[in-house]
């Protein structure tokens, strides 16, 4: 189980020691869903929606990691003047392409979601389990018909 501590720890890791330039913003809402965005003239900005009253907060924690990496493949586009292509595929329907710009993000938020869990010396093979087996949930919702 994932305190909202360990949530709100992640925010700070986050935005103060990775990306200073990084907005996040936890709102409580029924259902845990995550969104970023690009650009703001001075921050990037991702909402984080948890439900209202849980104790777990590990599907937030792990949401946040992959709206990170989301954040990650927009800067890379912007360095390589492809912001259009990465609009493309963030808009683009369930097909190979977005399984795999999604997989991407997923594997930046999970490589920055270990340098987390280990600074924080938080439960690490277990952590990294359900973070791997809640990244194969959602990218299952990716896989075409």
């Amino acid at each position: 189980m994932v305190l909202k501590s360990v949530l709100e720890q992640a925010k700070s890791f986050l935005c103060w020691d990775k990306y200073p330039t990084l907005n996040i913003k936890l709102i409580s809402l029924n259902q845990s869903v995550g969104f970023f965005f690009p650009p703001h003239p001075e921050f990037n900005t991702i909402l984080i929606f948890y439900q209202e009253g849980i104790q777990d907060f590990s599907e937030a924690l792990f949401l946040l990691f992959h709206e990170t990496g989301h954040y990650i493949q927009h800067i890379d586009y912007q360095k390589h003047n492809q912001e259009k292509r990465f609009w493309e595929l963030v808009n683009s329907p369930q097909n190979g392409m977005k399984m795999k710009f999604e997989t991407e993000a997923w594997e930046n938020g999970r490589n920055l979601f270990q340098q987390f869990i280990k600074r924080k010396n938080i439960n690490v093979s277990q952590l990294c389990q359900q973070f791997e087996q809640y990244q194969e949930k959602c990218l299952q919702s990716y896989q075409t018909q």
